[in-house]
């Protein structure tokens, strides 16, 4: 967009001119703004993006914080076969434990807020599985008791 695209003219409008060369497969392309809402437009615009990242974030963080804790399922899993198997003794899963916690424990914490809430739930049901809150608190490091009141309070809020 050239230097004169953006313009203010004498109706207090803002206008956003872009050439043909800005927008090949358009002939002329004018977007008029109200001079009092354009600053509002924008800032608008900026808190849904905002929005719209933090959600994506969060996401993102749930479903990593899903397969690292996953991970940690297995491993701890095979460190209980070894023991079944008499490959290790249990003096020897416990030790292993205490000294690689990052490998085999699962740090639980509760949800800041209840748009969190909203989007792990999100997150759940794009799995596709009939997962329980114990389960769902496990994989997700999300404390259970913290899940129950959210989802108690959600159901305050569509029940009245």
């Amino acid at each position: 967009m050239n230097d004169t695209a953006l313009k203010e003219n004498n109706e207090n409008m803002y206008w956003i001119n872009l050439s043909k060369e800005e927008t090949p497969n358009t002939e002329k392309v004018i977007l008029r703004v109200p001079f009092d809402d354009f600053n509002t437009h924008w800032e608008k615009m900026i808190i849904r993006y905002k929005e719209q990242l933090y959600r994506f974030n969060k996401k993102e963080s749930f479903y990593i914080t899903g397969i690292r804790n996953l991970w940690k399922r297995v491993n701890y899993l095979e460190l209980n076969i070894e023991v079944l198997e008499d490959t290790i003794s249990e003096e020897d899963m416990i030790s292993e434990i205490k000294s690689n916690p990052d490998k085999y424990i699962i740090n639980i914490s509760g949800l800041s807020n209840k748009e969190d809430f909203f989007i792990l739930k999100e997150v759940v049901e794009n799995l596709k599985l009939d997962l329980s809150s114990d389960y769902v608190s496990q994989t997700f490091s999300v404390d259970q008791l913290n899940l129950f009141e959210m989802e108690e309070n959600q159901s305050k809020l569509l029940n009245g």
